[in-house]
């Protein structure tokens, strides 16, 4: 039997194919992005013999101190084995992301810059942090698809809402209604995500004692998630 299709469905196809393909593109973009930030932290700016310019202005005692730290730390191990894991998609570009922010921001710079010794705890913390990440990653994973799947209601969704139309209405953009639920949940979703993440990095002991809870996606939605 012969199927006619109007134009306008098969328009929509299309539609959807095209911007299928573009958030693919942008997804592995982002990915690379963040792969390549934590690459050049760590192998730019620390492991490499020389000082790189960046760093002119340090102790160059202190950048080579925390250059053989780095290499005797277990941390690049743990991260390949954590990167094994994830892919390009936004819950794993934003984890990414917040790890290259630790090493830079809490570890690198206060050391090199400023002799804070607290870098060795923010390592101690990174490192522990990114064994416990192995055990808890698909749960963040499967959180993000249930809400993006319409099978879980995040507690901050409306908050998220209300920002994502303010934000819509200051930058004069006009989006359809399914479009503004999609950008609200993919904020919701990250929101969680950060403040799981960071407060992993910064308390392993306490989120150590939370994943052995049963209901520990329950803790997270209550924790993280408002």
């Amino acid at each position: 039997m012969l199927i006619i299709m109007e134009d306008s469905y098969v328009e929509r196809i299309l539609l959807t194919r095209e911007k299928a393909l573009q958030i693919g593109e942008d997804l592995s973009e982002g990915y690379k992005r963040a792969l390549g930030k934590i690459y050049d932290i760590l192998y730019y700016d620390m492991l490499k013999e020389e000082i790189m310019k960046e760093f002119i202005e340090t102790s160059p005692e202190r950048v080579k101190e925390l250059k053989e730290e780095l290499k005797k730390s277990p941390l690049i191990s743990k991260l390949r084995k954590f990167i094994k894991l994830t892919g390009p998609n936004e819950v794993d570009i934003n984890i990414l992301y917040i790890i290259g922010d630790i090493l830079r921001n809490r570890i690198i710079i206060p050391y090199s810059y400023y002799g804070d010794l607290n870098y060795k705890k923010n390592l101690n913390n990174l490192e522990r942090g990114l064994d416990i990440l192995l055990d808890v990653h698909l749960y963040l994973s499967d959180l993000a698809l249930q809400v993006y799947h319409n099978r879980l209601a995040l507690p901050n969704f409306n908050q998220s809402m209300t920002e994502i139309k303010d934000l819509m209405y200051r930058t004069n953009q006009n989006v359809d209604k399914e479009t503004l639920i999609s950008l609200a949940k993919k904020e919701a979703v990250l929101r969680c995500v950060k403040n799981t993440v960071y407060d992993l990095f910064e308390n392993p002991d306490k989120y150590q004692q939370l994943i052995k809870k049963d209901n520990y996606l329950d803790e997270i939605l209550n924790t993280y998630c408002k």
